[in-house]
């Protein structure tokens, strides 16, 4: 009897609750199993840096940054909402795994989700798609680019597009801009005759709005005199190619041209790539390459008793190894201030390179030319492309332009909207709930 009542009452409940622990633990060591075969399955771990994510690998607290769930980011924006930078906060544990998310905890109590792709980072729909297709022109990554000279594929990249096309069309109008991004200039015949151009950046172009100078936000260029000391833009002499406003903390990212009257022999419009150059000095000369990515230039813009405009930059600035933005105009470098601010070793090496530069940006072979029509538009970026004039002869005729700037973080935006519009797609938050 007693060994029974033993059995029973002791030895019993005690297999029983043996058994129930045996199987919540089988069932959670299940649950484990399950979650690191799919997190494998993915390419996904814990690691002492990090998270690996396929071939992508973020820090612990990139991933905490990274959470896209309700409390830690905005559904209007994709904005963080946090605080903190997270700086000392550990990914403890991967919950699940899917195809955009991985739910994710770390060691600050948080449990959310981490974007494994551009649509669950920046959105579904169409927003996903758009960025993911544009992303590397939107970043001006090089292998986005096509690069150029006047004798290899300037006939492409100057290829004009026609106005009427581009007004009526949105196809045609992203084909514009997206020719723009990849080939650093696109050109516009036919455009109407306007005493003020700026609709036809603000309105027709969609990547408005105009951005004002110290000459206001339309300025006019037409030949004024053959005298010595006249700006060479207003005489009938070549303009050497340049890039515009060297003397402004951050140079304008694009210039447009209008074209108003042309009558006169000569004046072609010139061209040049300087990626494209650049990547030939890189391979050629790479000590050049990397004096001009490094050493700072000065530049001063003045007009006596009036204004004193003054600056600096490096001629090629980087981001890792594309080149990103491009500022040369010699005739506003500042040698006073160069001499002052570098020794004189490192300008030896540095007017060698530029010169090494400059000479390839002058050879027969490397700038496009056009004439410039009235009704032509021609849309440069001017981090990217130089632009100068030929000679003209002087009394043939009159060459009036004008000259507008602009903000290439406006022309995204208009690429984007167009791809929506053109494929009827709509763009939705994709915030995850926790």
């Amino acid at each position: 009897a007693t060994l029974l009542y033993t059995i029973k009452f002791e030895l019993l409940p005690v297999a029983t609750m043996l058994a129930t622990f045996v199987r919540s633990q089988l069932g959670a060591a299940k649950q484990v199993s399950r979650l690191l075969t799919t997190a494998a399955a993915h390419g996904v771990a814990i690691t002492d840096e990090g998270l690996v994510d396929g071939s992508n690998t973020f820090l612990h607290q990139e991933s905490r940054n990274l959470c896209r769930c309700l409390q830690c980011c905005s559904q209007y924006s994709m904005a963080k909402t946090m605080v903190s930078v997270n700086d000392g906060t550990k990914l403890t544990k991967i919950l699940d795994v899917d195809d955009n998310f991985i739910s994710a905890k770390w060691s600050d109590g948080h449990t959310g989700k981490i974007p494994r792709n551009t649509m669950a980072a920046y959105g579904e729909g169409a927003g996903a798609t758009i960025l993911e297709q544009y992303m590397d022109l939107v970043q001006r990554k090089n292998r986005a680019h096509t690069f150029w000279t006047g004798e290899d594929g300037g006939d492409t990249a100057l290829e004009p597009f026609q106005y009427s096309a581009v007004k009526e069309d949105k196809v045609e109008l992203q084909k514009f801009l997206l020719h723009f991004m990849e080939y650093g200039v696109a050109i516009l015949k036919g455009c109407p005759d306007l005493e003020d151009p700026t609709p036809l950046l603000n309105e027709d172009l969609r990547y408005g709005p105009v951005q004002d100078t110290i000459y206001g936000s339309v300025v006019e260029i037409k030949f004024r005199s053959v005298t010595d000391g006249e700006l060479v833009a207003y005489t009938n002499n070549e303009l050497p190619t340049h890039t515009d406003f060297s003397f402004y903390t951050k140079t304008p990212d694009i210039l447009n041209v209008y074209g108003k009257k042309n009558t006169v022999v000569g004046g072609e419009s010139t061209y040049v790539d300087t990626f494209a150059v650049l990547d030939e000095v890189r391979n050629e000369k790479p000590e050049y390459f990397k004096v001009l990515t490094e050493v700072v230039a000065y530049y001063r813009y003045a007009v006596p008793g009036k204004r004193l405009n003054v600056s600096s930059h490096k001629v090629v600035e980087m981001r890792g190894e594309d080149i990103y933005r491009v500022v040369d105009m010699f005739c506003e470098l500042d040698e006073l201030e160069f001499a002052k601010h570098t020794d004189i070793e490192t300008r030896k090496l540095w007017w060698e390179a530029y010169s090494y530069y400059r000479n390839k940006c002058t050879e027969p072979r490397t700038p496009g030319a056009r004439r410039l029509d009235p009704g032509d538009l021609v849309m440069i970026d001017n981090c990217r492309v130089l632009h100068g004039r030929r000679p003209f002869v002087d009394g043939t005729g009159e060459r009036i332009m004008n000259l507008m700037y602009a903000e290439f973080s406006h022309v995204i935006p208009a690429v984007l909207d167009l791809h929506q519009e053109i494929h009827g797609l709509k763009v939705e938050p994709a915030i995850a709930e926790a």
